[in-house]
């Protein structure tokens, strides 16, 4: 079968607070031309464990693709470590030095003598031209295999391979035909989604299952790889619709935000939001999705029992006698906060995200989540389990769902 392999060679990608953008973005654009991806390596800027992760995947995969590691310096490896795997010699390509030379003096700026290492491709390369930096790309091929040296940084990475790479993937391996569909739930475990699931999937060889899943959140990935599946796949998906079409808030693989928003839109309606543990997340997630300054108004984080007084018009007395994490406060805080940007319908989240700040009778991760549409309100208290990152996130996957499912009515 056709399968990829992605590298990404740079040491800071080893280190914390460092994540591979282009290997994201790599993985799904070669998805959406039937092409996947195996497996995905991060390397330093060392020849050998380069070498070492290129002998190993090779035999497997029909493409390869590495990011990184084109550049000027001593550590930019990358072709010297291709050349050495490939038995191929590095040779001075005159047409890269001469664009070299003249990215320079377009901006009035001498060329540091290293930056001549650039010009120095594998034998029998092909040159992919940089149109935003300096380190030109390379395609070659090797028994069969097709080897794609893009640079690091996303801004010079993205537009060479759309512009130079996908055409030549489809052209040597043509689009295939195949037919997809993309479930994504919430409100369901799960390990209770696959009780579920499992049984019917499992009946269809032919098509492919991929699960994802983060507390709060499932993806139901069903791929066929030709057109004799989609009776089958439309079969299923009819089967996994009767069985947990409760749980399913979009069939596309859109975020739970952007049905948000599109429901907003369908009905005309306007929002925003008062926050507390979420700390802004859910005003983050909303206005994330291109155009919604349409529908979404704005939101007020009310960390402090002050600022939910002040900033938003929560009665004092409601705080006092209930506390801030309380039915009665999720209630005021969506009721006043509505009043207050003039929407149609507003969002509020308080609770105990933690890791400290938890009791008995309101331990972490308790949170309640108020929701007001029109003259329509409903209050629910959930208790969520995991990090404080987790229980912010998953604070805001259920306001979302609560408040698509009052749309949707």
């Amino acid at each position: 079968m056709l399968r990829a392999y992605l590298i990404a060679i740079g040491s800071e990608l080893l280190y914390p607070g460092h994540d591979d953008a282009n290997a994201i973005y790599l993985k799904n654009r070669l998805f959406e031309i039937g092409i996947p991806v195996e497996g995905i390596s991060a390397v330093g800027d060392e020849e050998m464990p380069l070498m070492r992760v290129l002998e190993s995947v090779a035999p497997t995969v029909r493409v390869i693709i590495m990011t990184g590691g084109l550049g000027p310096t001593e550590d930019d490896i990358t072709k010297k470590a291709v050349a050495r795997h490939l038995n191929r010699t590095l040779q001075y390509n005159e047409d890269v030095k001469r664009d070299l030379e003249h990215f320079f003096v377009a901006r009035h700026r001498v060329m540091p003598d290293n930056c001549l290492r650039q010009a120095l491709i594998p034998q029998g390369g092909k040159v992919l031209k940089n149109h935003v930096g300096t380190a030109p790309g390379i395609i070659m091929d090797d028994k069969n295999r097709l080897y794609v040296l893009l640079p690091g940084p996303p801004r010079e990475m993205q537009p060479m391979f759309e512009e130079q790479v996908l055409p030549e993937l489809l052209k040597r391996f043509g689009k295939p035909v195949f037919c997809r569909k993309h479930f994504r739930m919430t409100g369901i475990p799960e390990s209770v989604l696959d009780q579920a699931a499992a049984p019917l999937y499992q009946k269809y060889a032919d098509i492919q299952t991929t699960v994802l899943s983060r507390p709060g959140d499932i993806e139901l990935i069903f791929t066929g790889r030709d057109e004799d599946c989609a009776g089958g796949l439309e079969v299923l998906c009819g089967e996994i619709r009767a069985k947990l079409g409760d749980f399913i808030y979009s069939e596309q693989g859109a975020p739970l935000e952007e049905e948000v928003g599109r429901l907003l839109v369908q009905r005309r309606l306007t929002l925003s939001t008062a926050e507390s543990c979420t700390g802004g997340l859910l005003s983050k997630r909303m206005t994330d999705i291109p155009g919604s300054s349409v529908y979404f108004l704005g939101g007020v984080v009310c960390y402090s029992n002050e600022s939910k007084i002040a900033q938003v018009g929560v009665p004092r007395d409601i705080i006092e006698r209930h506390g801030a994490v309380s039915p009665a406060t999720a209630a005021a805080l969506a009721a006043t906060v509505k009043i207050r940007f003039g929407a149609d319908s507003a969002l509020s989240v308080t609770g105990i995200a933690g890791p400290g700040g938890g009791t008995t009778d309101k331990p972490v991760g308790l949170v309640y989540i108020g929701v007001v549409v029109g003259e329509r309100r409903e209050i629910k208290k959930y208790q969520f389990f995991g990090d404080r990152e987790m229980v912010r996130y998953q604070s805001t996957q259920a306001a979302l769902d609560v408040l698509r499912r009052m749309l949707s009515d």
